[in-house]
């Protein structure tokens, strides 16, 4: 009869343990106050978003992808926040750049191998340097009428040996210009102390109007002075001609040559 109640007592025991489990399990399961650790997690701006709209404007890691496996992205302080970006450049044509030695002159195709230079174009070198050759290849060959008229920055012409034409007035009134100086080898052209020439001297085709000075010596070679060679050489004050005046007077004066007017003339042959 002990064993009976003993075996009753326990199975009593038994079933209340279990009621009392599932009444917990089922309470903690439905409870407000336990929280997901996934869900209640907040990574809201913890994590930069991918940008995949303008790609032309994203910025690619060193090392990527192999130390960046993720990518590119928008953001370079997310994965080093010391890292100083740079802007990437485009490339430009290599072949182009190399040829560019004008400076940015403007050359004028003559179909035949040959150019002519007809203007300064975007080049504001105060030496301008007279290239043999075009950045397409073509020989320079010809200086345009009126190519350099009225540039003020420039101070200093050189001229190759391959230019055999300059034309009419293309280096007048640049009133900064001090010195023009020509190749040794150039066969139609020459200078003498910084003033242009014809190769035979009969020509006197520019006066650099800010070479300074008060006289000059002509030479009784000259039969020509060109338009606009003394234009604005307002500090001359005396000419020097070696020959006689019946020789000064046959020279071919050109247009708006006033510095020669408003100096003095000597000759050093004046009883002839």
């Amino acid at each position: 009869m002990k064993n009976s109640r003993t075996k009753f007592y326990l199975s009593a025991a038994a079933v209340l343990v279990t009621v009392a489990c599932i009444l917990c399990f089922s309470s903690c399961a439905n409870s407000d106050d336990i929280e997901d650790p996934i869900e209640s997690a907040s990574f809201e701006n913890e994590l930069p978003t991918m940008q995949t709209q303008d790609t032309s404007q994203l910025i690619q890691y060193p090392g990527y992808p192999n130390q960046y496996p993720g990518g590119i992205y928008y953001d370079p302080s997310y994965m080093n926040p010391g890292y100083q970006t740079q802007t990437t450049q485009p490339v430009e044509n290599e072949t182009e750049e190399e040829e560019d030695v004008s400076g940015g002159l403007v050359f004028v195709s003559n179909g035949n191998g040959t150019c002519t230079l007809t203007g300064p174009g975007n080049c504001t070198d105060t030496c301008i340097v007279i290239p043999e050759k075009s950045p397409a290849g073509d020989i320079v060959t010809t200086v345009a009428e009126r190519a350099f008229y009225g540039c003020t920055f420039i101070n200093a012409i050189q001229i190759p040996s391959t230019v055999l034409n300059i034309g009419n007035m293309a280096f007048a009134n640049c009133t900064s210009l001090v010195y023009i100086s020509v190749s040794q080898d150039n066969p139609s052209y020459k200078d003498a102390g910084g003033v242009l020439y014809s190769k035979d001297g009969s020509s006197l085709i520019l006066y650099p109007s800010a070479k300074g000075g008060s006289s000059v010596t002509i030479s009784n070679s000259v039969t020509k002075i060109a338009d606009m060679a003394f234009y604005k050489c307002d500090a001359l004050r005396v000419i020097s001609y070696d020959g006689t005046q019946a020789e000064w007077a046959r020279i071919n004066i050109g247009q708006n040559n006033y510095g020669l007017y408003t100096a003095s003339v000597s000759f050093t042959d004046s009883g002839k």
